[in-house]
């Protein structure tokens, strides 16, 4: 009997329509078919020499347009019924079905003889939703279908980069697990495969640091542009710098030259002075020699006559008196001592404005000379604080270069690139006799 009291058994939950979900997820998400090229776009070197290649999992088909525009013969696979229609619109070739179940079926009929073998095999972003075993599944089933020297490329978020892990891997309600390159390299070693390369995909930087990145590119392109400026700048400074020692070089001369002049002078002045000296002896005591000076009554006496000529020639009421009386004594001497004495007069006034002249050359001179001391102390100073300049703008832009590669060793090794890749294929037949 049933208890009237006991609930009625619940039916089971009906089952959720997961068909097409991944596709609207990602409608959801804004993926879009540019981008996902450009991505993808960098694998397309590692099957240039296979003709066909299968992609697992194609989605959207970006990477079999790719594949088709650069002359691969090429076909996709995948369990979405959406995305294998929107594939199918435009024109590629391509297979709804389960991944797995599709390489099993197609191994077993490459083995029957029945197809060709592939020649490259390319999967991105399938692996991170199967467990592992599924995902060594896959590349035991890889193995089966490519030829000797057939390469596979596996695509998945990476483990190194911080924002895969707090916000791109988490987004997508089908991932389980991250798969480090080192672990699908040893799936892939352990299936018979030969590891080519493994990395991150530039092309999908992380967006956690992008604002930083942008801001250092932009600082990246202001800091080459001075320094292109700088180094035209640098020839400048150099010219000019030739030229100010040309000039200082010039003005030396120029001053060399000064000095040999006013050491002439400094040396006429000297026979200047033995002249004068030699002209007052001579009017101190006459050549007796001199046609020109007649003898008077009193030849005998000149010194005395001088003294009575010099007594009565001092200014006063009788001065033309005593000339008077001296010109009687004397006669024609008197004429000679005024004649001596008129030029002595000139040539002391001739003395007095070459001294003059003298005293304010040898001011100009010593003038020139502080000024000279000054402007080379002055374009020496210059000289070393150019110098210092130049040395210090070489030693700003290392140490900018240098900050900026430890800002990006530092962004890379914190956030690396939200993609990860392995490359390997199957050794030829005579390297697996080796």
């Amino acid at each position: 009997m049933t208890n009237p009291n006991e609930p009625p058994p619940s039916s089971p939950p009906a089952a959720v329509d997961l068909e097409g979900l991944d596709d609207a997820f990602l409608r959801y998400i804004g993926v879009e078919s540019q981008t996902q090229r450009y991505i993808q776009e960098g694998y397309l070197s590692h099957f240039a020499g296979c003709q066909r290649v299968v992609d697992l999992g194609c989605g959207d088909g970006d990477f079999l347009g790719l594949l088709q525009e650069n002359g691969h013969e090429c076909l996709g696979i995948d369990g979405d019924t959406h995305a294998v229609q929107r594939v199918q619109k435009l024109g590629l070739p391509v297979v709804q079905a389960d991944v797995l179940a599709w390489l099993a079926q197609e191994a077993d009929a490459i083995q029957r003889g029945e197809r060709a073998a592939w020649d490259g095999l390319f999967c991105a972003h399938l692996v991170e939703h199967l467990p592992y075993t599924a995902v060594l599944a896959l590349c035991q089933q890889a193995a089966r279908i490519l030829r000797p020297g057939g390469v596979i490329v596996l695509a998945t978020p990476n483990v190194a980069a911080i924002h895969a892990h707090l916000d791109g891997y988490y987004k997508h309600f089908g991932h389980i697990t991250f798969y480090h390159p080192d672990l699908l390299s040893f799936f892939l070693d352990y299936t018979g495969f030969e590891i080519v390369e493994t990395g991150a995909n530039e092309r999908v930087p992380s967006t956690l640091f992008f604002p930083v990145i942008r801001e250092l590119n932009e600082h990246q392109v202001e800091l080459n542009r001075l320094e292109s400026l700088c180094e035209g700048l640098l020839p400048k400074h150099s010219d000019l710098a030739a030229q100010s020692a040309a000039s200082h070089g010039r003005f030396g001369e120029i001053f060399a030259g000064f000095s040999t002049i006013h050491n002439t002078v400094a040396q006429i002045h000297g026979h200047v002075n033995r002249l004068l000296s030699v002209t007052s002896a001579t009017h101190s005591r006459p050549n007796k020699d001199d046609s020109s000076v007649r003898p008077g009554p009193m030849s005998g006496s000149f010194g005395k006559f001088v003294v009575l000529v010099q007594a009565i020639s001092q200014p006063g009421r009788v001065a033309r008196l005593r000339h008077f009386v001296a010109h009687l004594l004397m006669g024609d001497y008197v004429q000679v001592i005024e004649q001596l004495d008129r030029q002595q007069q000139e040539g002391l006034a001739d003395l007095g404005r070459v001294l003059d002249t003298l005293a304010q050359v040898n001011a100009r001179t010593a003038q020139m000379a502080e000024l000279w001391v000054g402007s080379q102390a002055i374009v020496d100073e210059l000289d070393d604080l150019s110098a210092r300049y130049g040395t210090i703008l070489r030693d700003l832009g290392r140490v900018s270069r240098r900050t900026e590669e430890a800002t990006r060793l530092f962004i890379g090794q914190i956030d690396a690139p939200f993609e990860a890749f392995v490359i390997a294929r199957r050794p030829l037949a005579q390297e697996t006799t080796r």
